[in-house]
């Protein structure tokens, strides 16, 4: 039997769910591609004392390498997916040849913080070597549905290293809520002479309080952010532009090439020339 709609047999409740996950958290998760590619080389492929502030996935489709990690060696072989994580130290290598896909990315929630960072170890899971051929497909390809093909199984990649690394997501959401007119105003005004003064000053807050509160609630300084953002930011102009010394130093504001070098040795240990010339690889 047929209930006519003003039949009170036919109303049901109106039920409308919503998921904090997605509404907090899924508009802020950023991932920048700075380079990828399909790379084939033999034994002149061997750089020693790697670093970089970014992700490097390995996806190897023939032959086999060695990167070297903390004292500890890892075999790069087909059917397998590699990230070796951020701002470690590493040597990488092969003593035969190798043919991989790679991909240097960033994956963050909190602007400048990498979800990887801290990881100290090359991550490592099972990856058939045809999916690799799909993930290549469609990066050659120019049209759109490929292009999201290739951004959800690149998503779907990193959602399965996730699984291995302790990441405190509510956390790092409410550090990113708190703070998102911060980091806003830093990376919308990036220059060596910001700092938190400056920063609270724009957003008419109290100094004192936002200095307190940021370090106690991230556990570092908010200048120490600051000055991460911009040697982070520079790292990727030597990498990943031809720009020259001085034309990075004047992008950030710096007086001249030679305090941005002696800012840039400080933190890396290395000048901006030998930075870009060990690590543009």
């Amino acid at each position: 039997m047929l209930h006519e709609p003003n039949d009170p047999k036919h109303v049901c409740d109106m039920i409308n769910e919503k998921y904090e996950a997605i509404e907090k958290t899924i508009n802020n998760i950023n991932i920048e591609v700075f380079d990828h590619g399909c790379f084939t080389g033999g034994r002149e492929w061997n750089h020693q004392n790697i670093s970089s502030p970014f992700c490097r996935l390995y996806l190897v489709t023939d032959g086999c390498g060695i990167v070297n990690i903390n004292g500890r060696s890892y075999d790069l072989l087909p059917d397998k997916a590699y990230i070796i994580p951020p701002n470690i130290i590493f040597d990488v290598y092969t003593n035969d040849h190798i043919k991989k896909f790679y991909l240097h990315f960033s994956a963050q929630l909190i602007p400048g913080n990498d979800i990887f960072d801290g990881t100290k170890s090359c991550l490592i899971l099972d990856w058939d070597n045809l999916l690799v051929g799909e993930l290549i497909q469609y990066a050659q390809s120019s049209a759109l549905k490929d292009i999201f093909k290739f951004k959800a199984l690149l998503f779907e990649i990193i959602s399965l290293f996730i699984s291995y690394i302790d990441y405190d997501i509510k956390d790092k959401v409410q550090i990113l809520y708190k703070y998102e007119d911060v980091h806003k105003y830093i990376k919308e005004n990036l220059k060596f002479g910001i700092c938190a003064k400056s920063v609270a000053k724009a957003l008419n807050i109290s100094s004192s309080s936002l200095i307190k509160n940021y370090r106690a609630d991230t556990g570092s300084t908010l200048n120490s952010y600051i000055k991460n953002m911009i040697l982070r930011a520079s790292i990727e102009k030597l990498l990943f532009t031809d720009l020259n010394i001085k034309e990075i130093a004047t992008a950030f504001e710096f007086c001249d090439e030679f305090y941005f070098s002696r800012f840039f040795k400080k933190h890396t240990r290395y000048s901006p020339k030998a930075y870009r010339k060990n690590n543009r690889v």
